[in-house]
């Protein structure tokens, strides 16, 4: 089953395994840019995407984000090279913490601030 966001078809199992897929890296280098996340982290496997968290006044990098792989086998590689150099910087990986959220089936909803029963997997589940 696939749905429409933003023009985009996107496959439900997709959205699904988002989590699963995701490691959260830190202790990053502050002058390493997406391109460069990318080339460390594919040495686990296949990187779907790379989100690094940018101050919003300076727009210099926190020296950390998120690494989305293409497999969930890559994400163990991935957290396996928690502690190797990346630019002379000791780069530390793990899991996902989002994924702890997603787990309850009822949870505090970030853009309205309201408790929701579903999360929105379920919703496109029971349509």
């Amino acid at each position: 089953m696939n749905i429409n966001i933003g023009g985009s078809s996107i496959s439900l199992e997709d959205v699904a395994t988002r989590d699963a897929r995701t490691v959260f890296a830190y202790n990053l280098p502050i002058k390493a840019d997406e391109r460069d996340i990318k080339a460390f982290f594919s040495k686990a496997g296949g990187v779907r995407d790379v989100k690094l968290i940018h101050d919003r006044n300076s727009r210099k990098s926190k020296g950390f984000g998120y690494v989305e792989m293409d497999t969930i086998r890559a994400v163990s590689e991935a957290i396996q090279l928690s502690g190797t150099k990346l630019m002379e910087k000791t780069v530390m990986v793990q899991a996902s913490q989002s994924e702890k959220k997603c787990r309850s089936l009822t949870h505090r909803c970030y853009w309205t601030k309201s408790w929701r029963p579903y999360s929105i997997i379920h919703q496109f589940v029971a349509r």
